[in-house]
């Protein structure tokens, strides 16, 4: 709510609400795993992983964008696991630490897919 207020110069903030377990599962299953379903061993881990994540969007998306990464195995995801806040606090972080100039520019980076290459122009134009 913080950042949204910050970056609007108006009063029109969406207000979002949180994820229910079952949505969360869902985002996360197909960020890590696309439209093939979890396996059985990884489940109970990434149930927990997800639950972690307390329902925010943007924090199951970081974590899942870890996990696709990296080996898929119970033993490496288990030191993953998130408690509530410690990756909403990592990211706060991030942001809490620019400079003043360069914290607009940290928020269009979410206009942009993952990967993406982004031209000095096109976030000038921003």
């Amino acid at each position: 709510m913080d950042v949204a207020t910050y970056a609007s110069d108006l009063w029109n903030i969406h207000m979002m609400h949180f994820l229910d377990d079952e949505q969360s599962w869902r985002l996360f299953n197909h960020k890590v795993f696309g439209h093939q379903e979890c396996p059985l061993e990884l489940q109970s881990v990434g149930e927990k992983i997800v639950k972690g994540c307390g329902g925010l969007p943007l924090q199951i998306v970081t974590v899942a964008g870890i996990l696709s990464r990296i080996p898929r195995t119970s033993k490496v995801w288990q030191q993953i696991e998130v408690n509530d806040g410690q990756l909403g606090s990592i990211l706060s972080l991030s942001y809490n630490h620019l400079p003043p100039y360069l914290r607009p520019c940290f928020l269009y980076m979410a206009a942009f897919p993952q990967d993406y290459d982004i031209h000095a122009s096109e976030l000038i134009k921003l």
